[in-house]
């Protein structure tokens, strides 16, 4: 026998006895009995004590049973794993486990000899039954989900209740929704297709490529850099020569040859020209001298038709001012005879002087008018 197989299943009351139902391995155990006096129990009770989340054990088998364990054995080797019960009513199940080896009687007789360890036992019973220490992926690159294989996963296989083997739709215990995916993905661990040594070197394997995709990425960007790196050194020296920073006869052959350069404009200055400024550059600047003086001349002429502008705006209102002065004694009807006073319209019995001087004046001052609108700047 070189597997490991259910020996005893274990309760403990809190009065100091316990109860074992007692298991023949490499055998077929067939327990029979009345309806509700436990049998389903006792698959609850192993499935429990292989670390389920949650406590499906009867109730009254939690309100008298302080701890549950089951007895393993291969080889003339024991094992006993133990986990204490959760308060009554509780669902889930008790963090705290223990667990014995040696030889057939090396197993508690009383609850109040158990020690109570964490979930670290199931780690070590992981270790007697041969599952390793190893984590599988169900999915490629970076949307890979990252599991261990634990004692958890070997459930499915181990139980099938009256439950499971009626149901049509569901092969395995527990084999539905989010175990699913885990049941599909350790199969082939629990088939003998794979064992530490390949998942191992698949793992070695994997991280190669990751380094492989890592060294591939880091060069692409290394190109880049570099050849983007060449297009703006090429611009800038091309920049450098127009400017007179380098001399033209300089050939950029290899990387050196590129960093002198660099080295060259970065420690120039305009008192130590490398090179004399080409006829193109001399040509531009005296290009630049005339359309600087060009521009400096059409800017005052620019200021001197505005004050031009101004200068008529003004005179313009000053002669408005003056015709509405003169309009406004405009009092002597235009007429060939003057028969009536000029003010009260009544009639005149003989020519009068006064008025006659009067129509003389105003006329003169009508063609004033006339030459003062004629001699308006016009702009």
């Amino acid at each position: 026998m070189n597997r490991w197989q259910l020996r005893r299943i274990l309760l403990y009351s809190h009065d100091g006895r316990h109860f074992e139902v007692p298991l023949e391995p490499s055998s077929l155990n067939i327990i029979v009995g009345d309806s509700n006096t436990g049998k389903s129990a006792l698959l609850e009770i192993i499935n429990y004590c292989m670390g389920s989340r949650d406590c499906d054990i009867a109730d009254h088998v939690q309100k008298h049973c302080p701890w549950v364990a089951v007895q393993w054995v291969r080889d003339g080797e024991y094992c006993l794993l133990a986990r204490k019960m959760p308060s009554p009513g509780q669902k889930q199940g008790s963090g705290v486990f223990d667990i014995r080896t040696g030889g057939e009687n090396n197993s508690p007789t009383k609850a109040d000899e158990f020690h109570e360890n964490g979930d670290g036992v199931l780690r070590r019973f992981e270790e007697l039954l041969g599952i390793g220490k190893f984590v599988l992926h169900d999915a490629p690159e970076e949307e890979k989900r990252s599991f261990s294989i634990t004692v958890r996963h070997a459930v499915p296989y181990l139980f099938l209740s009256d439950d499971t083997i009626i149901n049509k739709e569901v092969l395995l215990h527990d084999g539905s929704g989010y175990r699913l995916n885990d049941i599909k993905d350790t199969l082939p661990y629990f088939l003998g297709l794979l064992n530490e040594e390949i998942l191992r070197k698949k793992a070695t394997l994997e991280e190669a490529r990751k380094e492989k995709r890592r060294i591939t990425k880091k060069r692409e960007e290394e190109s880049r850099i570099v050849s983007e790196g060449n297009s703006r050194i090429e611009q800038f020296r091309h920049q450098a020569l127009d400017l007179g920073m380098l001399d033209k006869r300089t050939a950029l052959i290899t990387e050196q040859d590129k960093i002198v350069s660099l080295q060259t404009v970065a420690a120039w200055h305009s008192g130590n020209p490398t090179s004399i400024p080409t006829s193109k550059l001399e040509s531009l600047r005296q290009r630049e001298d005339t359309l600087r003086t060009e521009l400096g001349e059409l800017d005052r002429e620019r200021k001197a038709v505005q004050r031009t502008i101004q200068d008529a705006e003004r005179f313009k209102n000053i002669a408005n001012q003056q015709a509405n002065r003169l309009k406004s004694i405009e009092l002597l009807r235009e007429t060939s005879e003057r028969v009536e006073c000029p003010l009260c319209h009544g009639p005149l019995s003989q020519h009068v002087e006064p008025i006659v001087r009067l129509e003389s004046a105003l006329e003169a001052l009508s063609q004033d008018i006339g030459e003062v609108q004629t001699d308006q700047p016009k702009m």
